[in-house]
């Protein structure tokens, strides 16, 4: 009758070590992640305990096995930790994920996840805007993620720079530069400049720049430049009549209509208004001849002339949750009397 031949000592290796393995997945696969650590720690312990065994007994070629598979499994032990850390850290930020969660996530693990992380990362830096993408294309330039916000971060930049270019105003370019990395600014600096000198660079320039805008800051500017200039007065009706539009599109109205209390042939309204609103008081009065501004202090009564004519009238209060209400208001020449209150059921001035 023949013997069997033994096994030799690499097959004895790869056999036990493929006894581990068949023990590791199905514990995984019955336990999942954290069953595989365990299934790792026991078998190291198993062939640890061997290992010792061996060499306090008699050393042998398969002492060296048993070390080999302890040593793996402590170090698949260790791996496992890491993939359950990483696949934890991933889970708790894969539903709503932010750009600081996903760095914290890439600084944290070197291999488990990334991938999708990064594609997380883009996701949020898309809907960030271009900062957040070329800080993403910065910091991983060699990643298919990386490339890709680069490419974004490039053709954003393009485009505002020709919307820039387009309107071609000093504000137009400051806002270029100051909404793109430095990396895109190109000449949008001495292009800002130079919209500045060709603008704003003479009082009639400014002027026609001013007119052209038609917004209240452009009127401001030109005050600031030109408190002399030739269109002083165009430009200070220009500073009400801005401000009375932005209310009358901000607010529903309510204004209270003044009461005539006499009348004449005229073309001057008297206006009597009493504040009692208890905050300082500016009326507003946008006319297509002339426009006027008054303030009048708390519990005062302010009296005045203007042209008779039609008006759009705003009037405001010093307060972050004041709009202001307006009205239009036509007025022949005579006398009108207003009081503006508040009442605790509503705002006569909201």
């Amino acid at each position: 009758m023949k013997q069997k031949s033994p096994r030799s000592v690499t097959s004895e290796f790869f056999y036990r070590l493929s006894i581990v393995a068949a023990i590791a997945t199905i514990v995984g696969l019955i336990c999942g992640a954290v069953g595989v650590k365990v299934a790792l720690i026991i078998c190291a312990v198993i062939f640890g305990l061997e290992a010792v065994s061996d060499i306090l007994s008699k050393p042998t070629t398969e002492t060296i096995g048993h070390v080999v598979i302890t040593v793996l499994c402590i170090a698949g032990t260790f791996v496992s930790s890491a993939y359950n850390k990483a696949k934890k850290d991933y889970d708790s930020i894969s539903e709503y994920p932010t750009i600081a969660d996903c760095e914290a996530y890439l600084n944290n693990h070197t291999h488990f996840f990334r991938g999708s992380v990064l594609d997380l990362y883009l996701n949020c830096a898309i809907e960030k805007g271009i900062f957040e993408l070329d800080k993403l294309a910065d910091n991983y330039p060699q990643t298919s993620q990386g490339e890709d916000a680069a490419h974004r971060a490039s053709v954003i930049a393009y485009e505002l720079y020709k919307q820039a270019e387009e309107q071609d105003y000093t504000d137009s370019w400051e806002n270029y530069y100051e909404n793109v990395p430095e990396k895109y600014h190109s000449d949008a600096k001495e292009r800002a400049e130079r919209a500045e000198l060709r603008d704003w660079g003479t009082d009639e320039a400014a002027w026609k720049t001013a007119q052209k805008r038609d917004e209240l800051k452009y009127y401001q500017k030109y005050l600031e430049k030109y408190p002399k200039g030739a269109y002083t007065a165009r430009a200070k009706k220009g500073t009400i009549d801005t401000r009375v539009r932005d209310i009358m599109v901000k607010s529903n109205g309510g204004l209270p209509s003044a009461t005539k209390i006499s009348s004449n042939n005229s073309a001057i309204a008297s206006q009597r208004i009493t504040n009692d609103t208890g905050y300082p008081l500016t009326v507003l009065y946008s006319g297509a001849k002339r426009s006027y501004e008054f303030t009048i202090e708390p519990n005062q009564t302010l009296s005045f002339n203007i042209l008779a004519g039609n008006y759009n009238i705003a009037v405001t209060v010093p307060n972050p949750l004041v709009i202001g209400y307006y009205k239009n208001e036509n007025y022949s020449g005579g006398m009108y009397d207003t009081s503006y209150y508040i009442v605790k059921s509503r705002f006569r001035l909201p």
